[in-house]
């Protein structure tokens, strides 16, 4: 059994990515998390966290979690409350009242062919964002396509996790889609055509309209990006050994130290919305 020590305080998502970068997911292990009241947990931490144990557990292996927290900790309260706390298998006594998150956010989901959050997320949409329910639905669609396509085209045992929380007072909205699979090189390289492209051309070919492995990936992922940097979002792809972000409306494409197999989806969306997604569809459709 591998023994994997993280501290929930250090940094963003990489220590996670580098602490399990050497093992395959089809072994044992137990993860000892440590956490100090006094400092925060980046959020993007959860979401992947919950999609590698998930992805262990689902190939058959026992992943045994451990928390040792100093203090009370709001941190670990918003965790649970998210639902992370409890996906990953850890007691922890919440003593708050959970309220309804109905049309505020998704608790984390795994998107395994029996949940599709497009409603819930067309719930969102519609408080905030100046969507008509059309938009918002179109909106819902086309991100759920994205969470769906992790599960189906990813080879993951666990399929995706999906996590989203609405932040009022900054008017914006967080949502993650992180699976635990082989990624966009190995997942479109089973299509001749590209399997004489190297790593970074196959990841660009992910957000082009229209390119994919023949069975969904591409047009979420264009859409999706497209609409972000159009809107003044954020977004943030990693898959294998580089990551694409957009930042007000400026892209950056560039290789990262560090190798995660799987994709991880990171959304900024802001409740100003200047450009539809339907808008962007019906432009690609006169287009072609």
């Amino acid at each position: 059994m591998q023994t994997i020590n993280i501290n929930l305080d250090s940094g963003r998502i990489r220590p996670i990515i580098e602490a399990f970068e050497p093992y395959s997911y089809n072994q044992d292990f137990t993860i000892n998390l440590s956490h100090d009241s006094k400092n925060r947990i980046m959020v993007d931490k959860y979401p992947l966290l919950c999609s590698i144990v998930n992805e262990i557990r689902k190939q058959g292996n026992t992943c045994n979690v451990n928390l040792n927290s100093q203090g009370v900790s709001s941190q670990l309260d918003y965790a649970e409350r998210m639902g992370f706390l409890s996906f990953l298998g850890i007691d922890y006594n919440y003593q708050k009242e959970k309220r309804n998150s109905g049309g505020r956010f998704i608790e984390v989901r795994n998107v395994n062919g029996y949940y599709f959050p497009d409603q819930e997320l067309e719930n969102i949409f519609q408080n905030d964002f100046g969507l008509t329910e059309n938009q918002a639905k179109d909106l819902g669609v086309i991100i759920s396509e994205i969470a769906i396509n992790s599960h189906l085209h990813s080879e993951s045992k666990g399929g995706a996790i999906l996590y989203c929380q609405k932040y009022p007072n900054q008017k914006f909205l967080n949502l993650f889609i992180i699976d635990s699979g082989v990624g966009f090189y190995h997942a479109m390289r089973l299509l001749d055509k590209y399997k004489i492209l190297n790593e970074r051309e196959v990841f660009l070919k992910a957000f082009e309209f229209g390119e994919g492995n023949g069975k969904g990936y591409g047009q979420g992922l264009f859409l999706v990006s497209e609409f972000i940097r159009r809107n003044f979002g954020t977004l943030r792809v990693i898959s294998g050994n580089f990551m694409h972000i957009i930042e007000e409306k400026k892209s950056f494409i560039f290789k990262i130290p560090t190798c995660y197999n799987g994709v991880i989806t990171h959304l900024g969306i802001p409740f100003d919305i200047n450009s539809t997604i339907n808008e962007i569809m019906d432009e690609q459709i006169i287009q072609q």
